[in-house]
């Protein structure tokens, strides 16, 4: 089952059950000089300890974050959760996007994906684990989507089913407390995970509404 929250992320996640989600695959603001995507550090962390609450012991977290900060979200991470990957997404084919960063930088063509486990790593427990079908190299190159896009800082469906996959079984439980486009949902769909999106604005909520409604089931990884 996919579900689909109107809300404020901060004022939803204190709503959820403890300990009742597998893994949590978002990508949240990161703080961006835009103003559709002002977050401070405090924000970050608030988020952060929520999910930390509903994640199941040793329930994995994956969130994006940009280059820049990355090693100030994972100083955060670290209070609450097992830090175990910096993860490099590749994708030079979205190398202009960062010129705003300024002409005295290097463009940037990769994005973080902070990976973190609640407790114990699954391996540890003894249960089934196959982080990438235990082939898992940290860094990926999928290319970014750069047309027909749904919402600016959308990602690769390719990349959300990876991420999915690797770390849930069918069945699982999955959270996205910032869904944007929903491509979170429509990769569980596609590969038979329950989730729960959470998104704020009206307009990418209908948005997801209507991709959801438009996935199919049960497909292959790629």
């Amino acid at each position: 089952m996919i579900e689909i929250i109107l809300g404020n992320a901060l004022e939803e996640l204190p709503k959820l059950e403890s300990d009742s989600f597998d893994a949590v695959i978002t990508d949240p603001p990161y703080g961006s000089n835009h103003g559709w995507d002002r977050a401070t550090m405090d924000f970050q962390e608030t988020w952060i300890k929520e999910v930390t609450r509903i994640l199941k012991p040793s329930g994995v977290f994956f969130s994006f974050f940009c280059s820049m900060k990355v090693h100030q979200f994972i100083s955060i991470v670290e209070k609450y959760l097992n830090y175990r990957n910096l993860i490099v997404w590749s994708h030079p084919n979205l190398y202009g996007a960062y010129q705003s960063y300024g002409k005295d930088r290097f463009k940037l063509t990769w994005e973080a994906i902070v990976y973190a486990v609640k407790g114990k790593p699954i391996t540890e427990v003894g249960q089934k684990f196959h982080l990438f079908h235990g082939s898992g190299f940290d860094v990926i190159s999928i290319p970014a989507v750069i047309t027909q896009k749904l919402h600016k800082a959308e990602k690769p469906l390719k990349l959300i089913k990876l991420l999915v996959a690797s770390v849930t079984e069918p069945g699982d439980k999955v959270l996205d407390p910032f869904a944007g486009s929903g491509t979170t949902g429509v990769a569980c769909k596609m590969l038979n995970r329950n989730c729960l999106l959470i998104e704020k604005e009206q307009e990418f909520y209908e948005i997801t509404k209507k991709r959801l409604e438009e996935t199919p089931c049960l497909t292959s990884l790629f």
